[in-house]
């Protein structure tokens, strides 16, 4: 969602659906992030229609809505690249039906500290916040 749109909470869209033309903009049938869409707005009670598409597609008609100031919902998650090219927002999931906060972690294989001591403490020190990665996932 963009940022500039007066809508906060999934819940708005209950009442304010048409804002969006009563339609959340998807991804691919079957992808996670479809599944937890159709699960919160069943949660929910949402007079929505989930439509399906491709990362392309839904990328595209968000593009448009932005450069046409226009309210979207979309089927996002974190980290994403176009967190790091548009002003977006998470609406708020009081339900918590998509989850929690997600984070960037480190993980390496086991025996490493022990064979390589040196790459180990390296990986050990790496920090990548979400924001980060969203921002080199953005220059591709």
């Amino acid at each position: 969602m963009p940022t500039s749109s007066p809508l906060t909470s999934i819940e708005d869209l209950k009442t304010k659906s048409a804002e969006v033309e009563g339609k959340v903009i998807g991804i691919d049938p079957g992808a996670g992030v479809m599944k937890s869409s159709e699960a919160a707005i069943r949660a929910y009670g949402l007079p929505v229609k989930l439509v399906d598409g491709s990362d392309a597609t839904m990328t595209s008609a968000l593009k448009n809505a932005v450069r046409q100031k226009k309210d979207i919902v979309v089927t996002g998650w974190t980290p994403q690249w176009m967190f790091a090219r548009y002003e977006l927002k998470y609406l708020a999931d009081p339900k918590k039906v998509f989850g929690e906060d997600e984070s960037v972690n480190t993980i390496v294989r086991r025996g490493l500290k022990d064979d390589q001591p040196e790459v180990y403490a390296i990986l050990k020190k790496f920090k990548l916040g979400i924001k980060d990665e969203e921002s080199m996932m953005a220059e591709n």
